[in-house]
């Protein structure tokens, strides 16, 4: 910095943005910082600010039987993620990844090694906790609260042809205040691929038999008001949906927990077709209209459809809950707190 050359900190170099990327500067990889520590009576995790969300998932549970709230996608670096304030499975269960940041180590722009946290240096703490890429520093450890790791996996999973989209999508927002509260212990999203179908996935972490009955009828009520969609429902373990999630069932990925530590599988690696475009919107109201829902569907199954060369992903998850909203937004750095 010191020479006027520009300098950008990589851990999985996942962004939309590509703040990882800086052409004509210096690109510095963290990779190799892969310490964690958790204090037993408190579970709060240290740990270094290289790992991929797969390796840190990975450690955590298998060592610690510890969990944090981040994203699905094991490739991606934890560092932008927490930086972000990023979202996932856990969110409406532990809320945002950067509210559970206690602190953070960091190397300064004069090249000298910082803490951060609520007492010492506290402007740059609340500027970790969802500044992202305009974090003035690079992070080289964080710490985190952690919580008990889920064990076993409700699934209910909903697929519906694509003239059912505009239905599903409207009568899924219309619940998603009731199934943001944390008491239900679940995540629910709709995708939507122009390969003809729509998806509505919804799991339920180490739910109890009441919760597991209150989570299967209120799938079922959204499925049968939409009308027309199959549904089946199973059970299986924490490591087998981030497999999932990475391309286990695309051949990207091993179908063994231990590829979760390897940050060359995935889709973000070995994925048969590169994204030559990403990005991410956030809605603050759950009053969707007629003209934004005809546009997105008619993107991805009507006339867009037939010159795409390339496949199309739209991912509609849930942003709220009381995890999220119940912290102040003075708090953090992060904008998009009201995010439904």
């Amino acid at each position: 910095a010191a020479q006027g050359v520009q300098a950008c900190a990589r851990a999985g170099a996942h962004g939309f943005e590509n703040a990882a990327g800086c052409s004509g500067g210096v690109a510095i990889d963290l990779q190799d910082l892969q310490n964690l520590t958790v204090e037993s009576a408190s579970k709060v995790a240290h740990f270094g600010a290289g790992h991929t969300l797969g390796q840190l998932y990975y450690k955590l549970q298998t060592k610690y039987d510890l969990v944090v709230p981040g994203g699905a996608e094991s490739g991606v670096g934890a560092s932008g993620l927490f930086l972000g304030c990023g979202r996932g499975m856990l969110t409406q269960l532990h809320g945002l990844a950067c509210d559970t940041i206690q602190g953070v180590r960091y190397v300064d722009a004069r090249g000298e090694l910082q803490d951060a946290n609520a007492d010492t240096n506290p402007d740059m703490f609340w500027m970790a906790k969802g500044g992202g890429g305009e974090f003035p520093g690079i992070v080289t450890e964080f710490i985190v609260q952690a919580f008990p790791a889920p064990h076993m996996l409700h699934a209910r999973d909903c697929t519906f042809p694509p003239e059912k989209a505009k239905a599903l999508i409207k009568t899924w927002v219309s619940h998603l205040p009731e199934m943001s509260d944390p008491v239900h212990q679940m995540f629910t999203h709709i995708t939507m691929w122009n390969s003809m179908y729509v998806n509505f996935p919804s799991l339920c972490f180490d739910c109890t038999p009441e919760q597991v009955e209150w989570f299967e009828a209120k799938v079922n009520e959204i499925a049968d008001a939409v009308g027309g969609g199959t549904c089946h429902s199973f059970g299986h373990g924490w490591f087998d949906q981030l497999l999932f999630e990475a391309g286990r069932d695309r051949g990207v990925i091993e179908n063994k927990a231990e590829a979760l530590m390897d940050r060359n599988q995935g889709y973000g690696a070995n994925g048969p077709v590169r994204a030559s475009k990403n990005g991410g919107y956030l809605a603050d109201s759950y009053d969707v209209s007629d003209e934004m829902l005809d546009t997105l569907t008619n993107w991805t199954f009507g006339e867009k459809r037939e010159n795409y060369p390339w496949s199309l992903l739209v991912l509609i998850y849930n942003m709220a809950g009381p995890k999220i909203t119940d912290v102040p937004a003075s708090s953090a750095a992060y904008g998009g707190r009201d995010a439904k």
